[in-house]
């Protein structure tokens, strides 16, 4: 097969298509007022109808190979034969074997406009509010507790019009004007919100926030809703269940403008029910070293709920509010874009780290499967469908590993859809870490 070369033969409107210039215009949350950048996507073209309606008809109006070529140039994908190969078989497999417009649009419209929630099986609705309480020591330090992790936990929020977070180095992409549903389906890590999340036993909360005109929103590329609406779930949760212990740890924070203390001054201003979040902090960062830090210490001797936060800053001596998460964790993300590649690099953490060097910090088992933006890792995530979809089955393979070993080196589990019920997930993995719990020394 020739490879096409999208600069020698580009492509152009054809019957009677206007060239529009077009702009990626934000939408899905309230409140913003940002720019719109100009899209590098060929005149005329803005969304995936359009692009794939002009491909068609560049060649006879059926999908071939050379149209598989064309469209694997737009999104950057390496042109080989194995890479046009595996789009045509996608694509048939989709269609029932008709690659004529007909049955083609319908299915480039429904992979580039369908939501986060297509495909999965529906998640668990169990009740491990009291795990913490119920199965761990007072005595235990809080650096040995297992948890079940959420990956990117606050992202439920995230549909096909949501907004790219203009702090994102993603913001002006072409594959957004193409497939708002697609970019959606990867950037929703998580079905249910915060409630939902600790009610189904995840006791680490992995958060991103971004401040965009002033507002605090969470994040994975894409904007999910307001800061506030997860916070204020975790405060219900804390007051409702006593003795039970969060850990918050705002992995990534787009800034924006803002600084740390105003992000703080948003928190401590959302309060349930009179309280905030940091009224559930119990114990001083500098004062409290986390590797000597017991759930007792933690919870007040489990008379209240406790929380503990981590960010990437210095601890403040006038707002000593979280841990410094360079120093107090041990968290790598293991960039695999493949089950396999993700357990071998499950099994090199552990070896690496298995000696004790880190035990007096945090350790997470960042077992989540990578997205692939360009290239031959964008195919693998158009052949996946979607984060929850992908996750859902890599969550059921680490049922079969030896989790007890994993968490006797990394405590911390964190997975994509932590609430899946695809192969009772989230029941066996939380009767695992309980009964990891009771035996803690």
């Amino acid at each position: 097969m020739n490879q096409f070369n999208y600069l020698d033969n580009p492509l152009t409107p054809t019957n009677g298509m206007q060239a529009v210039p077009h702009t990626i215009e934000p939408s899905g949350f309230s409140g913003a007022n940002l720019s719109p950048k100009s899209s590098t996507l060929p005149p005329g073209i803005n969304n995936m109808e359009n692009l794939i309606t002009l491909i068609l008809l560049q060649n006879g109006g059926v999908f071939n190979a050379n149209a598989a070529g064309m469209l694997l140039q737009v999104l950057g994908v390496p042109v080989t034969p194995a890479n046009v190969n595996a789009i045509l078989n996608t694509v048939l497999t989709g269609t029932g074997g008709n690659n004529t417009a007909a049955a083609v649009i319908p299915f480039f419209n429904h992979f580039a406009n369908a939501g986060p929630e297509t495909l999965i099986q529906p998640p668990s609705n169990n009740h491990f509010a009291n795990i913490i309480r119920d199965n761990v020591p007072l005595y235990a330090r809080v650096v040995d507790i297992a948890m079940l992790g959420a990956h990117n936990a606050f992202t439920s929020g995230i549909e096909p019009t949501s907004a790219i977070d203009p702090n994102d180095s993603m913001y002006g992409s072409d594959l957004l004007a193409l497939a708002p549903g697609f970019v959606s389906r990867f950037a929703r890590t998580q079905y249910g919100n915060a409630m939902r999340l600790l009610n189904n036993g995840v006791r680490y909360l992995d958060v991103r926030v971004t401040n965009v005109n002033g507002e605090w929103y969470t994040e994975n590329t894409m904007l999910s809703t307001r800061l506030s609406y997860y916070i204020s779930d975790v405060i219900r949760f804390l007051q409702q269940n006593r003795g039970e212990l969060v850990i918050f740890d705002l992995q990534h924070i787009n800034f924006g403008n803002a600084s740390l203390d105003q992000l703080w001054s948003y928190i401590s201003g959302i309060r349930v029910n009179g309280q905030n979040l940091f009224e559930f902090v119990h114990v001083n960062p500098n004062r409290s070293p986390l590797s000597t830090l017991t759930l007792g210490e933690a919870t007040r001797g489990g008379t209240s709920s406790g929380v503990i936060i981590l960010a990437n800053q210095p601890v403040s001596e006038s707002r000593p509010i979280h841990y410094d998460r360079s120093l107090n964790m041990r968290s790598r993300w293991l960039q695999q874009d493949n089950i396999p590649g993700l357990i071998n690099a499950i099994e090199g953490e552990q070896s690496l780290i298995g000696d004790g060097r880190y035990s007096n910090i945090l350790r997470v088992n960042q077992a989540s499967l990578a997205f692939g933006t360009s290239g031959n890792g964008l195919l693998n995530s158009i052949n996946s469908w979607s984060y929850m979809f992908m996750a859902e089955r890599t969550n059921s393979v680490l049922l079969a590993q030896d989790l007890n070993r994993w968490l006797s080196v990394t405590p911390i589990l964190m997975v994509g859809f932590a609430e899946s019920a695809y192969s009772n997930f989230n029941s066996q993995v939380i009767h695992v870490i309980n009964s990891f719990n009771r035996n803690l020394k």
